[in-house]
């Protein structure tokens, strides 16, 4: 019989009870960070536009989910930083337009409204930090598994939004009341918004349910990709990604292709709100005007006017930062480049949803900060997905997650260069929640090995129930000192 002292019993029990404490408290924590996180995932991709629009302005769902993850931060004590070269660099961009922000602010006056309307798409990268410290906490599995699992789960939610998004731009509904404050309609259809949640929606659905959730969703997506060009180069590296040489795509892309045909025959067509119509004819004549713009203008004469109108404003704006040396600030923060360039199509420039920005969020970014934070936000985004691309996938799910990574991501850069998209907080909080992955999933850039938290994911489970196990007794003999807590399966 192996004999033991009282004390050292006393501390082996002291220190297990803590372990146990620690164990209950990360639940905890758990679902107090990961819940909102996730359900603010799910309703940007399933209603866009009219989920981030939820509230009273200024306080929006986004700004009410800000606030929750201060106040998480504040009941932890400490906050976990991603250790990536990325977000180092996004860091450094913050620091540095909050530096021009400051200066602005001492030498033009107070800060206004419109300030932080612009630099909002900048600190919404602190939601980086908040799902870093959410997905932290999953523990129990595999943070692969986990997120396709969410987002499988979620996929009905996202169908059914998205149609009802179309539905109500079609005016099946009738006239819809407006966002207190704003002119926006409480079910606006955007396709840039859109055809990330339907590219998502087709990827998992190809890979976790039958063919009527992947018809669904392609059918949203050519939806979108026959609205506007950005969506269709969206939707043509979606395919690039996920469709494989089997024969159940073979079979997919020949249907599409009868239907496409035939429907360019009957000329039938479907118009949603009072932008281009849905149709075979508009979708050929987006397609053709990616590589001959003057064909396309033949067919639909839309698709040359707005290139030549965004070209010429890009032009303009690089020209003038060009001439004025806008190297380390630009125009300043407070302006609203439609006004000031004279491309201001709102009939209310003052309004919440007037156009700011010149359909080019880097376009955009030079002219207020400077070529310096342009250069700085193009090098943020061309790491992160480099850091996506040099992921090794060992395994199946490995390799899904990594394709629902870049699908994201990518999707969403195309969109910024064409569309007034990152400036959105449905678009902008998932391109920085769906970096923070990449960020915390991949090696560092400078480091081998992966970061700590990642390591802590994918042992601790292991660990924990070593720990339990190695002294059971010592355990039942003092769950009555637990004070409430008590222990759970990792199950």
């Amino acid at each position: 019989m192996v004999g033991y002292s009282r004390t050292s019993e006393s501390t082996s029990c002291h220190s297990t009870t803590q372990h146990i404490m620690r164990v209950r408290r990360t639940r905890h924590n758990r679902y107090f960070l990961l819940v909102p996180l996730g359900i603010a995932v799910i309703g940007y991709l399933s209603l866009g536009k009219t989920f981030a629009y939820l509230g009273i302005y200024p306080f929006f769902i986004t700004e009410l989910l800000a606030c929750w993850g201060v106040c998480a931060f504040i009941i932890r004590g400490h906050v976990v930083l991603p250790r990536n070269a990325a977000f180092v660099l996004w860091t450094i961009l913050a620091g540095g337009v909050a530096f021009q922000v400051v200066v602005q602010t001492l030498v033009e006056g107070g800060l206004t409204m419109e300030t932080f309307r612009n630099i909002a798409p900048i600190y919404y990268g602190g939601f980086s930090v908040l799902a870093y410290a959410a997905l932290r906490e999953v523990k129990d599995r595999r943070l692969d598994e986990f997120v396709i699992g969410t987002l499988n789960g979620a996929l009905p939610i996202m169908l059914a939004g998205n149609t009802l998004l179309v539905l109500g731009e079609q005016g099946v509904f009738g006239a819809l009341p407006s966002f207190p404050g704003t002119h926006t309609s409480v079910l606006v259809y955007r396709p840039t918004d859109a055809v990330v949640s339907m590219a998502l929606a087709f990827g998992i659905s190809s890979r976790h349910r039958g063919l009527a959730f992947q018809t669904w969703a392609c059918a949203l997506l050519v939806i979108a990709a026959a609205r506007n060009r950005s969506a269709l180069i969206c939707a043509i590296i979606t395919l690039a990604l996920w469709v494989r040489p089997t024969r159940r795509s073979a079979a997919m892309v020949l249907v599409l292709l009868v239907a496409g045909f035939a429907l360019f025959q009957l000329e039938l067509q479907m118009p949603i709100g009072q932008y281009r119509e849905v149709s075979a004819r508009q979708f050929v004549a987006n397609f053709v005007s990616l590589y001959a713009p003057e064909r396309g203008a033949q067919i639909d004469r839309s698709t040359e006017d707005t290139t030549r109108w965004r070209l010429r404003i890009w032009r303009e704006i690089v020209t003038d930062a060009q001439e004025r040396g806008f190297i380390l600030s630009g125009l300043g923060w407070e302006v609203n480049l439609a006004n000031h360039y004279r491309f201001q199509g709102s009939a209310d420039p003052g309004a919440v949803d007037a156009l700011r920005s010149p359909h080019n969020f880097v376009v955009g970014m030079i002219a207020r900060g400077g070529f310096c934070v342009g250069a700085l936000w193009a090098a943020v985004a061309v790491l992160t997905v480099y850091t996506v691309i040099r992921r090794k996938a060992v395994d199946p799910v490995s390799k899904e997650f990594k394709r629902v990574l870049l699908t994201v991501l990518l999707l969403c850069l195309v969109n910024s260069l064409t569309d007034v998209f990152m400036e959105s907080p449905q678009n902008a909080v998932l391109f920085w929640i769906f970096s923070s992955l990449a960020w915390t999933t991949s090696r560092s850039w400078w480091r081998e090995g992966v970061p700590q938290g990642a390591a802590v994911w994918f042992h601790s489970a292991r660990k924990r129930r070593v720990v339990v196990e190695l002294r059971p007794a010592m355990v039942q003999a003092h769950l009555s000192r637990l004070s409430g807590y008590s222990i759970e399966s990792d199950g």
